[in-house]
């Protein structure tokens, strides 16, 4: 899809029996120079365009069926279209109408296929109507249904929509992609029995009597959108309303639906939803709400198989965020009102661009509510969360396949940390003053508003406007996987005119990750005069040797102190050690002593890319054998040996400098040991 931003806004008032969409004026967004979107994957696999999707539900509430019908109002893309594939999985086509004449087709078992009486040409449109039904024995898939009672915890008959990333096609025919925005939008009518309320994307336009005990909700978007961010909710609600003042004279209307029982504690757990859009909206950092003519809100559900889910204008949680005032996710849900609603991740490889931007969000609001203590614990949490999953599955959080595409380790966390590095790397690290990082996000939202972007759009985006080369990053931190696992050695020394440290950094990085993360460092010297100095700078190569002129002697150093680099480290000091060398899985490896020094027993480790045979040794400071670790055969990965200061008789060493060198794989490696 093209990027597109509106430039009229329709009357909201229309005939809701008798819909047909009027075309509203666009233009084509200004992009940064350069930056032509990359529409050639999609243009070579679609042949329309679609432009609006109106869906009429009755709901019984009462089970897994429903009888619906589907008004798709769409553009020709090629020369003469004769025929409409649809996604379309586990309903039952009644008919298809053009103008009211019917129109063949053929189901099978994930598409319907409408064969159309005349074609249209390219740049034509067409409006269809699909009139269907679901099954009551059908599975819940994108369409979720739940008896009252016929569960703990159910209190009242539920049913909702929850797509993402492909199952909007389990409740309705379209097209499931996501560079496919609707542009003019979405209307989703849901009639339910009348002591149901029912809610759903945009404006509420009214609610009439449908019959027999129904009411209909008449819900209205205008603007552009993906499948997946389609939605409606129905059960017993109650509303909750806030409102969210974006000038001393307007307001946008904030709307919840929440069970009633659940009222009291949603007005808690809700209380700060305005000021959260109050922040993202600022202008000196996300831009306005990008929905600000129509509402923002939430609808609770349960059960529910997700924590909550961004639905365009209408986020869907799950009631415990509710009972357990889960501000959190409350802050993260509407974050993607900004990344992954106005610009959505072209295709499904982009993933991190909507989630990484919605994590990041979430702890800057809490930065900016409750102190840079809670920002710093959560982006540990994401720290955490990601060695965790890369312990477990290392991939890149670019294209990491459908399977993984909500890896939260991945997806979510580092995903944040590469947004959390970017400004470190553009040399955006204030908090209260924002600087360059915020502008290049506006100007990428502002880009692709309304629209799809990629890594390489968000790319190229920074670039531009922070005037850094962001190529090497990307290369490292996107495409490829990992983290650096930095092993730092300093030493002071002696100069003729004061002091000098020497900083010795080796990268040990495994496997899939570049042998050498180009992340420039930092490092907090305390001073022995007092005070301290921070060093920062580049990474060239693996390993680096860099040396700093001080003022005084260096007693201490602290590695990444500020805590902008997803990383980790071990740190030796007091002698001049080896300058760590380059490895890899690929070749044997020494690692640096733990404790080092030591005042008992020392901890070595080494590793082999397979079994073979390695010998690791203790040698004193003028290269006599001590004693004998290891020798024979070890690997693949890592072996442990603990040294307990004695030598090969069992006598006790003197304190003092050691050497433990290692032979294996043609390699010879060497780490200096201190013995209190």
């Amino acid at each position: 899809m093209r990027s597109t931003v509106f430039a009229a806004f329709l009357a909201l008032t229309c005939s809701a029996l008798a819909f047909v969409p009027t075309p509203e004026q666009y233009e084509t967004k200004w992009l940064l120079p350069g930056l032509d979107h990359p529409t050639g994957y999609a243009d070579s696999t679609h042949d329309y365009d679609v432009r609006f999707y109106r869906i009429d539900l009755d709901l019984p509430m009462t089970d897994r069926s429903m009888t619906a019908h589907a008004g798709i109002w769409l553009t020709s893309e090629v020369a003469s279209l004769d025929s409409v594939v649809f996604d379309f999985s586990r309903l039952e086509c009644d008919s298809v109408k053009r103008d009211g004449r019917p129109q063949d087709f053929d189901t099978y078992s994930t598409f319907l296929a409408v064969y159309l009486d005349s074609s249209v040409a390219l740049g034509d449109s067409v409006y269809l109507d699909i009139y269907y039904h679901r099954l009551s024995t059908s599975l819940n898939l994108g369409f979720y249904y739940y008896l009252e009672g016929s569960g703990r915890g159910r209190n009242h008959s539920v049913c909702y929509t929850i797509t993402e990333p492909e199952d909007s096609r389990y409740w309705f025919p379209c097209w499931d992609k996501p560079w496919d925005k609707a542009e003019q939008g979405c209307q989703v009518n849901i009639t339910v029995p009348d002591s149901f309320r029912a809610c759903a994307n945009g404006m509420l336009d009214s609610i009439s009597g449908g019959g027999y005990g129904k009411k209909t909700y008449w819900w209205t978007h205008r603007y552009p959108i993906p499948t997946y961010l389609i939605n409606y909710g129905a059960s017993i609600y109650k509303e909750i309303t806030q409102w969210y003042h974006y000038s001393p004279t307007d307001s946008m209307l904030i709307r919840h639906w929440v069970w009633p029982e659940d009222s009291v504690q949603a007005a808690t757990a809700f209380a700060n939803v305005p000021d959260m859009v109050a922040f993202y909206s600022d202008s000196t950092r996300f831009g306005q709400y990008p929905f600000l003519a129509e509402k923002y809100g939430q609808v609770a559900v349960y059960p529910f198989g997700a924590g909550g889910m961004e639905h365009q204008t209408m986020t869907t949680i799950h009631r415990a965020w509710i009972t357990n005032a889960d501000e959190s996710g409350i802050a993260h849900e509407l974050g993607h009102m900004w990344y992954g609603d106005n610009v959505t991740c072209f295709i499904w490889p982009e993933i991190w661009i909507n989630e990484g931007g919605a994590s990041y969000l979430d702890p800057l609001w809490h930065y900016h509510h409750y102190g840079r203590s809670t920002f710093l614990s959560a982006m540990e949490d994401y720290r955490q969360g990601f060695f965790s999953a890369d312990n477990r599955d290392r991939h890149p959080i670019y294209d990491p396949g459908m399977q993984r595409l909500f890896d939260y380790g991945h997806t979510y966390c580092k995903a944040a940390w590469v947004n959390h590095m970017t400004r470190y790397v553009e040399g955006d690290t204030s908090f209260e003053n924002p600087g360059i990082w915020w502008q290049t996000e506006r100007a990428f939202l502002d880009s692709f508003a309304y629209g799809t972007a990629t890594t390489e759009d968000r790319r190229r985006i920074h670039q531009q406007v922070a005037g850094v080369d962001l190529g090497w990053f990307y290369d490292e931190w996107v495409y490829m996987a990992g983290f650096p696992n930095y092993a730092v050695n300093w030493y002071p020394r002696e100069a003729t005119d004061g002091w000098e440290i020497v900083v010795d950094v080796g990268q040990n990085n495994g496997s899939q990750a570049p042998a050498c993360f180009h992340m420039p460092v930092e490092a907090l010297v305390d001073l022995a005069g007092g005070g301290d100095t921070l060093l920062h700078w580049d990474i060239s190569s693996n390993p680096q040797r860099n040396v700093f002129p001080l003022s005084s002697e260096p007693t201490d150093l602290e590695f990444n102190p500020g805590q902008w680099i997803l990383e980790k480290h071990e740190i030796t000091s007091g002698i001049e050690n080896e300058i760590l060398p380059s490895t890899g899985v690929s070749r044997a490896t020494l690692h640096p002593v733990s404790p080092n020094p030591v005042l008992n027993n020392a901890r070595i480790q080494f590793s082999l890319p397979h079994t073979g045979n390695a010998y690791v040794a203790v040698h004193d400071a003028a290269g006599r054998l001590v004693r004998t670790l290891w020798s024979g055969q070890a690997g693949p990965g890592h072996t442990t040996v603990t040294w307990d200061r004695a030598d090969d008789k069992g006598r006790n060493l003197a304190a003092g400098v050691y050497l433990i060198r290692m032979k294996a794989e043609g390699v010879t490696q060497t780490r200096k040991l201190i013995l209190h």
